[in-house]
């Protein structure tokens, strides 16, 4: 078996995977000297609070700013949708 993605790395300390899928890569950590040193990292990286930076909250400004320098995208010439009201065509042309 190759090393595990940091993406099963997470997921099995997140506890996200089946129990057949889950011991599979359990038993790769534990026989590899490198996953079993990637997961620890990832472990001690959860128990740190995170910096004031990454809060969660973009200030308004910012928000501002980056919405006024979005560009949007020019509309030509309008079509309306179609009226569900109009007679339908049917297959009987009688």
């Amino acid at each position: 078996m190759s090393c595990l993605s940091v993406e099963e790395l997470a997921g099995l300390y997140d506890g996200i995977f089946f129990a057949e899928k889950a011991l599979r890569l359990r038993n790769h950590l534990a026989m590899c000297q490198r996953c079993c040193h990637e997961f620890s990292l990832l472990v001690d990286m959860q128990k740190q609070p995170l910096p004031r930076a990454f809060s969660g909250q973009v200030p308004k400004e910012i928000v501002s700013q980056a919405m006024e320098k979005r560009s949007v995208p020019k509309l030509g010439k309008t079509v309306s949708a179609p009226n569900p009201l109009r007679g339908r065509i049917s297959d009987n042309n009688s």
